[in-house]
């Protein structure tokens, strides 16, 4: 996922957030709750986006660390042992 994407999800998300929040005193119940059940889905798609992203940044930064530890020296095979 690219920045502009995330970033864009994120807007996205954040004013659907802050129109509920407005819409709250102005509309009926059952128009917010229906509003409430419509933001759940692309939320959660949103969260899922965000935490396999974040997943993907930790792996990437692991295995430099480990590229670092391992990618200057040769391994040696151990020898066997009689």
């Amino acid at each position: 996922m690219t920045a502009r994407r995330r970033r864009a999800l994120t807007l996205a998300a954040s004013t659907y957030l802050a129109a509920l929040v407005v819409l709250f005193g102005d509309v009926s119940l059952q128009v917010f709750n229906l509003l409430l059940v419509v933001a759940v889905a692309p939320l959660l798609w949103l969260l899922w986006a965000f935490c396999r992203w974040s997943a993907h940044q930790h792996a990437n930064r692991y295995a430099r660390d480990v590229e670092k530890v391992h990618g200057g020296r040769p391994v040696r095979v151990p020898e066997r042992v009689r």
